[in-house]
This record gives C-alpha cells, structure tokens and sequence, in this order.
C-alpha cells in the first residue's frame, strides 16, 4: 500500500494536466499513488492521460464540481497521508522527499503544507506570511496556503468531513478553517511548488460569488470558533468589517448600490471608527444616494 495519494481533480484541461502529470511523477520519494479524478471532462482528458495508464489511476464522474472530484478521491485512496494539487499547478523536484521528512519529524501536526511560487500571465511577488502550530486565529483571519502545497493525515477527514460540494469557490478554504480547529498545521519552509496564473483564475467572473462563498465560509468559522472560545471579540469585529466592506465594493462594481450601502454600513457597525470607510462611503456614491443613505448611518455609529 502506498503510503501517500496524491489527488488531482480535472475539468477539461489536458494541456495543462500533462505538466502537473509530470511533475508528481518526477518525484524521487516514489511511495504514493497518483489519483487523477475528471470531472466529466470530454474525451481528451484521457486521451492525454494514455502515455501515463500504467502509473496513474484514473477515475472518471459525471461533473459535479472540484469539492465533488477532491472527495472522490479522498474515498479511493490508499494512503495515510493525502496531498492535492490541481490541474494547472507544478510540483517542484523534491517536493514530496522535504515534506515527507518534516511530517515524519512533527508526527502531532494534522496538516502539512509549504511555500509556492507564482507563474505564468502575470507574477505576483507579494511576501507571505506562514505559521506552523494551532493557526485557527490566523488563517480565519487571512488565507495563507494553498491547495497544492497541502498534505493531510487521512484520519484528519473522518474527524472534519469531506469537501463542502455546495461551495463552488471556497471550498478549500472552508476545509482548511475546519481542520485548524482541530489539529497542528505545519509548514516546511522553501519553495516546492508553483501556482499557475491564466485568465481562467484571474478573471473577474464570479468575483462577487466568491467574496459572498468567503463570507458564509468565514461566519461559520467564527461561529465554531466562538464556541471553542479561539476567536476574541475584537478579531471578530475587525476580521468582518473588512469582509463586508469588501462585499460591499464587490456590489458596488456589479452596480448594485443599496446592497453595497447595506454592506458598508455592516462593516461601520463593526469598526465604527474607521473613519476611511465612511470617506469611501461618500465618495462612491452621489449625492442624492447619500441624502437617501443618511439615515442608515447614523443607526450604526454611535
């Protein structure tokens, strides 16, 4: 039995899922199975596949979306330890040997992870910030992995549940924040993969989903949280002041002004003294908006 699966979902991409292939295959630790779950993709998936038949298990489903594919995966797998990558991202060589040996030397972490690289259309140097132990406080407030970085311990799944196949957009955020309540992460320092940027990620379409996924994703963390007593009121109100007040830019740009007047009064009521968002209140909208708005504001500030 292999002792790591690596699960790769797939949706109409062959050109790209030929390099990230290759990439996993390249590893030097060779105990894992390379799991490729397509996601009702046409014929070309496993076309391009075929030079790969005898060293990648292929699974193919009728669409239902990347949580759906990932916890296909989870279910067939073989392993005790599970990583991810997508379709588009890149292993670098020694990716699996560096992780391997760090979780192998912090055995009470329930998840692993490590820093990556931006590549392709456009190339984003902004520094991050990685931490290793209980992060709940942390990442609800601000994501700091990625998916292809991540390798988990199978029985981390039976504690937290599989992917929420509901989320189209942030599921593995939800599922990061669901695991940080219950176990270590840990982070292996270096660069041993690489995300890749083309205008299927970087488009604007669904922008405003996405936000709106981020915030029901975050209002649940807080809730359980709350009750595990790991979040304080002031990280509360700070962390949704600045979720609804980036909602309510996500509707302004989509041209729908009471709901984005609504959203930033939300985000007011949380920080009321960020006097910057009021100045942006009244900057984006005119005035006749503003004399029609008045009235909210003064029901959140004190």
């Amino acid at each position: 039995m292999p002792r790591v699966s690596v699960v790769v979902p797939t949706y109409n991409a062959p050109h790209f899922l030929v390099e990230t292939v290759e990439s996993i295959l390249a590893q030097d630790y060779r105990d894992f199975e390379l799991i490729v779950v397509d996601d009702g993709s046409g014929p070309a998936t496993a076309r391009a596949l075929e030079p790969y038949i005898n060293r990648v298990r292929y699974i193919w489903r009728e669409n239902a979306g990347p949580s759906a594919a990932r916890n296909t995966g989870i279910k067939r797998a073989r392993g005790k330890l599970i990583a991810f990558c997508d379709h588009d991202d890149i292993w670098l060589p020694g990716k699996l040997t560096h992780q391997i040996s760090y979780i192998d030397s912090h055995p009470r972490a329930g998840l692993y992870y490590c820093d990556y690289s931006h590549f392709g259309d456009r190339v984003d140097k902004r520094p991050r910030r990685q931490y290793s132990g209980w992060v709940f406080p942390r990442l609800w407030q601000k994501r700091f992995l990625q998916t292809l970085t991540v390798i988990c311990r199978r029985e981390v799944f039976d504690k937290t549940g599989l992917f929420d196949e509901s989320l189209r957009y942030c599921q593995d955020y939800d599922m990061w924040l669901r695991i940080a309540l219950h176990y270590r992460f840990g982070f292996t320092g270096g660069v041993l993969a690489r995300y890749r940027l083309h205008p299927a990620n970087l488009a604007r379409e669904g922008a405003l989903q996405n936000t709106l996924e981020k915030l029901h994703v975050i209002l649940k963390a807080c809730n359980l949280g709350k009750e595990a007593g790991l979040l304080s009121l002031y990280l509360r109100n700070r962390v949704f002041s600045e979720i609804y007040f980036r909602v309510g830019e996500d509707l302004e740009r989509h041209g729908c002004l009471s709901q984005a007047s609504r959203s930033y009064c939300r985000s007011l009521r949380y920080r009321p003294a960020r006097l910057k968002i009021v100045k942006f209140w009244y900057q984006l909208l005119g005035r006749g908006t503003q004399r029609r708005y008045t009235g909210r504001l003064s029901e959140v500030l004190p």
